[in-house]
């Protein structure tokens, strides 16, 4: 489980550029991902039909929904404890009535690739628009549940969505080319900034977590 749920936004990502095509002056449109292959070719049409939107069914919108029925019916009908140490992966650190919050996040991974796929022919500033207007709508969604039981997960949590809408927010305004040399410079050192803070911040919580079970597991080392 814990392979497939690492693997699952590329396979999703892949899936949906079979779909990503970029229209040239011939009146022609190619795979963004090989432009070597025309759109609705029959080669490309064979294999988009079958790879590709099977591909989006099973993986894109019928795993995640899959596995929540599955971690429903069992948190129903089981020991929550026993389910934890099944499904450990998918339910250790949510609080008991958010169980079934990976589900919600493979759907953002889904919604994020859509949009870094089929929002690429339109324009760059028109895909970072859409990506600033979901990830916003994530982090409300997210301070309005708080889904994990820790708090600290909580606010890193928060924090990398705000990170991540910055740094889209500053791109968008870098690509609009409306901003001056100082203030590309400056937006660029914020970028930076903000995404050390946040690697920061995760490395001493990652650096704790391990020093505290360490301990737990080895306290002649600490002896």
């Amino acid at each position: 489980i814990v392979l497939i749920y690492l693997v699952y936004p590329d396979i999703v990502r892949r899936s949906m550029s079979l779909f990503g095509c970029k229209s040239f002056d011939d009146d022609k449109s190619y795979l963004r991902a090989d432009f070597e292959v025309e759109c609705w070719s029959e080669e490309h049409t064979r294999y988009a039909l079958t790879v590709g939107l099977m591909g989006l069914l099973f993986w894109g919108i019928g795993f995640p929904l899959g596995g929540f029925f599955l971690l429903r019916k069992s948190w129903m009908s089981t020991s929550h404890t026993e389910i934890r140490m099944k499904y450990g992966y998918l339910v250790n650190g949510y609080k008991e009535e958010y169980y079934y919050w990976e589900a919600v996040l493979a759907y953002r991974k889904v919604i994020i690739a859509f949009i870094s796929v089929f929002l690429a022919g339109i324009d760059s500033g028109v895909q970072a628009l859409f990506g600033i207007l979901f990830l916003l709508a994530c982090l409300y969604i997210h301070l309005i549940n708080r889904p994990f039981i820790d708090n600290t997960l909580n606010s890193l949590e928060t924090i990398s969505l705000f990170v991540v809408i910055m740094t889209l927010w500053c791109g968008l305004l870098i690509y609009g080319g409306n901003v001056s040399r100082a203030g590309d410079i400056f937006l660029f050192t914020l970028i930076a900034l903000l995404n050390f803070w946040f690697v920061g911040l995760w490395l001493s919580r990652f650096s704790r977590e391990f020093i505290a079970n360490l301990k737990e597991t080895q306290p002649k080392c600490f002896a």
